[in-house]
């Protein structure tokens, strides 16, 4: 067959002379090496570069319905493939009529002929394979090209990596030809390995079709037989007796796999797994849903197109020694089992959180991500940036894991992966326990993950506490922390604190639902409650981790109105769990002790637009707030804007713009705004537009424009009288109008209010009731009523009224023009807990002190 240069050309019956002649100055045909119902394959030599190629040849009937126009103009879009497992494409066009394209040739032997030898494949290597062509079809469908033939004799070997050939004739080329090719009985694609849906010849195909034809060459890999074994193209299904069991998998594995199989296999495209990633994920790791598995890269083909899910870029950098626990996969089949996986996390994390040198991901970061990841892949949008949850908290280290049932026993699973590497650290061995006390089994595993990661980083430091497990809960407990965790993830706290309360019942030693409960209280207002379960806490001796400790810790001094105690343990939180509503309370708490720049610096570490921020629109205010208080309104003004496009119905998003707006006296733009907060449905949180106008008010005051001021406070005032009048709302609302009225200088009918909210006298008045009512009484020249005022704030109690009190009598006294008293009271009120915040720069009431030294100290930012 072969010749020397300048010799005839090769007798290849097949095809036409006039054809291998006009090859003839760039290819050297030399012999048939392949046919099929498409083309013909033919071992050439590449006279120009002096290598081997494979010269793959079109059907002329082929060739007639694709047209060499579109072929040449699909063939180039395939020509820009680039990827080590993709068969490159060298060369391509027309000669006497046909159509050819040229390719490197491989040597190596295709996966066809290995199992022709070998019957079958060892796991690990089948698994190689495997996810080598699902990285090479990801990438394709990336770029829009659906292969349509994914089968053994299309996946070469090289050196032992899977290449895939046959991309040439894959994409639109077949889409214009299949129609008329059809009815000639040429085949597109090859039936034991098409979809149901290729099969039935529906179009247009997406990249599911080949997930379809990946999971059945995995299938035989294994096995050594084919899914389907008859003539028929109809799927047969896997066999109900799980061949996989036999091939000396554990059951666990042999679960998993024949799982991820039967995902990949289902006879809907809707129903079945969404891309060649997703299952090589499956194969590999468990996963709680494969919805839930985000890889690096992830393209999720949907009908009609491709739409490219990629891994956020913008994510922490990933750290060994931060460990995250996703929700373990329940595979007994029993669906009234499933909260066992949200156990499992959550009982590993309590453990792994005892342990000095691992961060550990937060229960409440990592459930609330998982939830929010499922719910991105499920709605489709295109280009949308997805990160995975290691991505997302910058974990490094990753433990899940799956559990099934065998008669009344419950057997979990469980690994350690290396994120970094991309490796497995290790498989535990499977734990067991009664299926009605699961934690059982989960003690027994918690203790072993340890141990594995104690040799995996530092046994010193972990070796204290392997094997010394803190007692295991009551499991009804554990499934009501579970529920009240829902709810607190989704701002529902009257219903958190209800099960949370109820485990704390269930189980008086179980830590997480008490440490809850007081975060809830506190939230809430309620802090001699949140004080008194604080201290149950310790009576109870329940076991505490460090980063548990630190919550608490962080809750005691806020309690007490030590500001600077609670900012210092609540950066140790946030910093054992970056990225975690730690991390926005750090926020809250840097800018509550006058450490603004600390505060941003924050809330810069979270992202707006994911859990625990994802909902919570009070993030853009406290950033608006830090922005304004450091004079930066061109930045609030931004915060404004990213509130307003996130939550376009809620008034509250409307705060930052507003204050930057009346700071810079755009009152044009101002206008505006507050027409559109008018107009808006009440706010969740209860604030309303009246309150809005008052805001905008205020800062138009403290900025220079009392005209503007007043206006709004007018505008404020007949809001609400339109709404409720004076006399009604609830006593907030009605404290409100009085502060209004106030302002406005109608102070006969602003005490009017007050004194009805005062009633009885000897009640238990807030702070804020008496100190405006003393204001008015000092401005008036009411000075026994002033008196009184002060006498009823003095003798308050102050532990929980976080220099409240101290602050009015600061006011009262500026009234009365004894300014440095006030300013010595304002400092005392900050010593027993009053909060740095937007009232130090805006007040009415202590606009009389800005000139004195002592003011100006206190209003500026420390740090």
């Amino acid at each position: 067959m072969d010749r020397g240069p300048g010799g005839p050309p090769a007798r290849l019956p097949s095809l036409p002379p006039e054809f291998v002649e006009a090859l003839g100055d760039r290819y050297r045909l030399l012999k048939l090496i392949g046919a099929g119902g498409m083309a013909t394959v033919y071992l050439a030599d590449d006279l120009k570069h002096g290598r081997r190629v494979a010269v793959k040849v079109l059907r002329s009937e082929v060739a007639s319905a694709i047209g060499p126009e579109r072929f040449l103009r699909e063939i180039n879009i395939v020509a820009n493939l680039s990827h080590p497992n993709i068969l490159p494409l060298h060369d391509s066009g027309e000669a006497s009529g046909l159509l050819y394209f040229v390719m490197p040739y491989v040597e190596g032997p295709n996966l066809r002929r290995v199992l022709e030898e070998r019957h079958r494949m060892p796991l690990v290597e089948a698994v190689r394979i495997v996810s080598e062509v699902a990285d090479a079809l990801e990438y394709a469908h990336a770029q829009g090209i659906v292969h349509r033939d994914v089968k053994p004799e299309n996946i070469l070997l090289q050196a032992g990596h899977a290449v895939v050939s046959d991309f040439g004739i894959a994409r639109g080329a077949i889409d214009s030809a299949s129609a008329s090719v059809t009815g000639d009985h040429v085949v597109v694609g090859t039936p034991r390995y098409m979809s149901p849906e290729q099969r039935l010849g529906v179009e247009p195909l997406d990249g599911r079709t080949d997930v379809y034809s990946l999971g059945c060459v995995f299938y035989e890999m294994l096995t050594g037989v084919p899914v389907v074994t008859g003539p028929s193209p109809v799927r047969a299904a896997i066999p109900d007796h799980r061949p996989l069991r036999g091939l000396g998998l554990r059951a666990g594995a042999a679960h998993r796999l024949e799982r991820a199989i039967d995902d990949a296999l289902a006879p809907s495209p809707s129903e079945r797994t969404p891309s060649p990633a997703v299952f090589a994920q499956a194969i590999r790791v468990p996963a709680r849903r494969w919805r839930l598995t985000v890889a690096v890269g992830l393209a999720a083909i949907v009908a009609g197109g491709a739409i490219v899910y990629k891994l956020r870029p913008s994510g922490p950098e990933l750290d060994p020694e931060r460990v995250v626990v996703r929700s373990f996969v329940n595979q007994t089949g029993d669906a009234s089992l499933d909260n066992i996986g949200i156990v499992a996390a959550h009982w590993l994390i309590e453990g792994l959180q005892e342990a000095p040198r691992l961060k550990v991901v937060p229960f409440d970061r990592s459930f609330a991500l998982e939830e929010f990841i499922e719910k991105q892949l499920l709605t489709h949008r295109p280009g949308r940036l997805v990160s995975s949850l290691p991505a997302s908290v910058g974990a490094g280290t990753v433990v899940s894991g799956w559990y099934a049932r065998e008669g009344d026993t419950l057997v979990v699973y469980a690994q350690v992966q290396d994120q970094i590497r991309g490796r497995t650290l290790g498989e535990l061995e499977p734990a067991r326990g009664p299926l009605g006390r699961p934690l059982d089994a989960l003690s027994s595993l918690r203790g072993r993950l340890l141990s594995l990661l104690a040799l995996t980083f530092d046994d010193r430091s972990l070796g204290t506490v392997v094997g010394v497990p803190a007692r295991p809960p009551a499991y009804a407990a554990y499934l009501e922390s579970v529920e009240g965790t829902r709810a607190y993830v989704e701002n529902d706290f009257a219903t958190a604190l209800q099960h949370f309360r109820r485990a704390s019942r269930g189980d008086s030693t179980f830590a997480t639902p008490l440490v809850m409960e007081s975060i809830i209280l506190s939230n809430l207002g309620r802090f001699a409650e949140a004080d008194s379960v604080i201290k149950s806490i310790f009576r109870r001796q329940v076991v505490l981790s460090p980063y548990q400790r630190d919550w608490i810790e962080y809750r005691r001094k806020l309690m007490a109105g030590d500001h600077p105690g609670a900012l210092v343990a609540i950066r140790r939180a946030a910093a054992a769990a970056p990225g975690s509503k730690a991390s926005y309370n750090l926020g809250v708490e840097a800018l509550q002790n006058g450490r603004v720049a600390e505060a941003l610096a924050a809330l810069d570490s979270l992202h707006p637009d994911e859990p625990p921020m994802l909902g919570f629109v009070s993030y853009w205010d406290l950033r608006g707030t830090a922005h304004h208080l450091l004079e930066n309104f061109a930045a609030e003004l931004k915060d404004g804007d990213a509130a307003r496009e996130s939550y376009p119905t809620r008034l509250f998003a409307l705060l930052p713009t507003v204050r930057a707006l009346a700071a810079l006296g755009r009152t044009a733009e101002l206008d505006s705004s507050v027409s559109t907060a008018e107009r808006l449905p009440p706010d969740p949180t209860g604030y309303t537009a009246g309150r809005l106008l008052q805001e905008a008010a205020l800062e138009l005051l403290a900025h220079g424009r009392p005209d503007d001021a007043r206006r709004y406070f007018a505008r404020s005032l007949s809001w609400t009288m339109l709404r409720r009048g004076r006399d009604s709302g609830s006593a907030e609302e009605r404290y409100a109008t009085a502060e209004v009225l106030a302002a406005l200088g109608r102070p006969i009918e602003a005490a009017a209010i007050l004194d009805t909210l005062l009633r009885p006298p000897g009640g238990g008045s807030p702070a804020a009731y008496l100190g405006l009512r003393g204001v008015i009484g000092a401005r008036g020249g009411n000075e026994a009523l002033a008196d009184s005022m002060v006498r009823r704030l003095e003798a308050m109690p102050r532990r929980y009224s976080f220099g409240e009190p101290t602050f009015w009598l600061a006011k009262i006294a500026a009234a009365r023009d004894g300014r440095e008293t006030a300013v010595a009271l304002l400092r005392k009120a900050f010593e027993e807990g009053m909060v740095y915040d937007l009232w130090l720069h805006r007040d009415p009431e202590l606009e009389s002190l800005r000139p004195l030294a002592g003011f100006q100290a206190l209003l500026r930012p420390k740090g």
